[in-house]
């Protein structure tokens, strides 16, 4: 190589750190400005923006500061399950006859009867229980002369955790967290105002005995709705309540899933015109190493995919299956020698701490709680999120990752009107956060010279103007050339 060739070669890589350079502090500074607001000046901020290409921050603030990550949570405890139970993993409902008895042994599924994957598919979210039924049929039963046996022992029973605030106990996104779970774990309450004054009418879906109703909610001529629901804690007592002017649905949860998921099949089996002699009861059908027992005769088995269950996690922020899969993934890694372990929050924190440690998140910069950042007890900073995503970048399941997040057109990012510019369109993948306090937002987009980052936006004591400066940050990246 000659002496000109050699000093041309350097000339272009200064060039090349000088752009990249000016291209840094440019961003920077444009950041910089729009943190110095003084809306915002009371914000906690931790954040971080890495260029995927280089892998290197382009801008940085309290970076290792741990702050609770509200949903953006679920950014982890996605990555984890991708990466621990891998993206072919299928979570299986088996319904099977034992002797007399009719079983259904499950899987830790959230998604059984999930109304959206219904509706997408045109199906009722008692398909599975339809199903179940027209194989029995086949099989010439119509009388389940036994018990109905229900094996939700794949986790452990505290289905409520403890960090959760009780008072939104009834609230669809504290649903609680079962071996089997249907319909998100909530009943549907479909209200119909009548005549002022009067009580509305009000249906159940699923329509089911499982629930006991007092109706107090009345109608009136004008003005919102105040309609709302409670249920007495540790029962399924439910009230509707205050007023209601226009048709409303209210989502209220329910307690003890497992035998919400066993109450509504037996109800769909007799409507079916197939009976059960015995009763219900609980009781391990798989054998201490997870292995069904010789003999039993399967009926049917529902799968769903880990794919569905990570899209619903990330991309609508369904709390009860970013849960559901902290606890599968405490149940997989926790197994001891041969022995299967119910799935608890407990093993699904060492699981998930086990992964943050293998990819070079400092032990510092993260708390784990639960999986889908409803516990306030959650501290993460956002170097932790932007390693997990870098490294998801790079994953053999990426493509299922990145699919996952939400867009301006799909999940929380459409529902919230956030990113409808032009220039955002097919830009911006993310997660949104937010519990009292705390908002974030997190994930991946693409500057105007095609460079993808990773992003990590966590903040703390801001006010409704701070989704706003989130949303400007990103979009400063968004249209940086």
């Amino acid at each position: 190589m000659t002496r000109l060739r050699v000093l041309l070669l350097g000339l272009v890589v200064h060039l090349s750190i000088f752009v990249a350079a000016g291209h840094s502090a440019s961003l920077s500074g444009s950041i910089d400005s729009l943190l110095a607001g003084k809306d915002h000046a009371k914000t906690s901020f931790s954040i971080q923006i890495v260029e995927l290409g280089s892998g290197k921050p382009v801008f940085s603030r309290d970076e290792s500061r741990t702050l609770a990550p509200a949903s953006n949570m679920k950014l982890i405890t996605t990555a984890a399950a991708l990466d621990g139970l891998g993206e072919d993993f299928v979570f299986e409902t088996i319904f099977a006859m034992q002797g007399d008895d009719l079983v259904v042994i499950g899987a830790g599924d959230p998604l059984t009867g999930d109304g959206r994957l219904a509706g997408v598919r045109d199906e009722s979210i008692a398909d599975i229980f339809e199903r179940v039924a027209a194989e029995l049929k086949k099989r010439g039963i119509e009388v389940i002369k036994g018990d109905m046996v229900v094996d939700a022992f794949i986790f452990d029973d505290e289905r409520f955790h403890p960090s959760w605030p009780i008072d939104q106990s009834n609230k669809w996104y504290a649903a609680e967290v079962a071996g089997l779970n249907f319909n998100s774990n909530c009943l549907d309450l479909i209200l119909e105002p009548t005549w002022p004054g009067e009580l509305v009418k009000y249906e159940v879906f699923p329509k089911t005995s499982y629930a006991s109703l007092t109706n107090k909610c009345k109608t009136t001529s004008k003005g919102s709705n105040t309609s709302w629901a409670s249920r007495e804690i540790g029962t399924n007592n439910i009230t509707i309540r205050a007023n209601c002017h226009r048709a409303q649905t209210i989502n209220v949860t329910i307690d003890r899933p497992s035998a919400f998921f066993a109450t509504v099949m037996c109800e769909t089996l007799l409507r079916n015109g197939i009976s059960i002699e015995g009763r219900m009861v609980g009781r391990p059908v798989r054998g201490d190493d997870g292995s069904l027992p010789v003999g039993l005769d399967v009926v049917h088995v529902h799968k769903t995919d880990l794919k569905l269950v990570i899209n619903r996690a990330n991309r609508d922020s369904l709390n009860l299956a970013a849960e559901a899969l902290i606890k599968t993934l405490g149940a997989v890694k926790g197994r001891s020698g041969s022995r299967l372990e119910a799935g608890s929050w407990s093993s699904g924190r060492a699981a998930v701490g086990a992964f943050l440690d293998k990819i070079g998140v400092v032990a510092g910069q993260y708390k784990i709680d639960d999986g889908s950042g409803l516990s306030k007890e959650n501290r993460v900073s956002a170097e932790c999120i932007t390693k997990v995503l870098v490294y998801m970048a790079g994953h053999g399941a990426s493509e299922v990752y990145f699919s996952s997040l939400a867009t301006p057109e799909a999940g929380t990012l459409a529902k919230a009107n956030r990113f409808e510019e032009d220039f955002c369109d097919g830009k911006i993948n993310a997660k949104t956060g937010y519990i009292n306090n705390t908002r974030s937002l997190s994930g991946y987009c693409v500057d105007g010279g095609d460079r993808r980052y990773a992003f990590s936006i966590l903040t703390y004591g801001g006010s409704w103007k701070t989704k706003g400066l989130m949303d400007s940050i990103v979009k400063k990246v968004i249209q940086n050339d």
